[in-house]
């Protein structure tokens, strides 16, 4: 399953690179999804503090997409 920091980072990297993601250097695939995770980071971010005045209701997406970066996280450390 594509995490949404996944999906991140593939529009990023095709918006830069010609090669195919499946194709392309490790290096770069790394650079990419660790560029994602502080794109998503920062959404979070504006979520948690725009939160408030939605009275909580942005909540639930917060912790989805909370989880699912810190999931991807741990997969790629390991």
């Amino acid at each position: 399953m594509d995490t949404l920091v996944d999906r991140v980072a593939h529009v990023m990297y095709n918006a830069d690179a010609y090669i195919p993601w499946d194709k392309a250097l490790e290096e770069d695939r790394s650079y990419y999804l660790r560029s994602a995770e502080v794109v998503i980071d920062t959404v979070i971010g504006y979520l948690e503090s725009s939160n408030e005045a939605f009275h909580g209701a942005l909540t639930p997406a917060i912790e989805i997409i909370t989880i699912q970066t810190e999931s991807a996280r741990l997969r790629r450390d390991f």
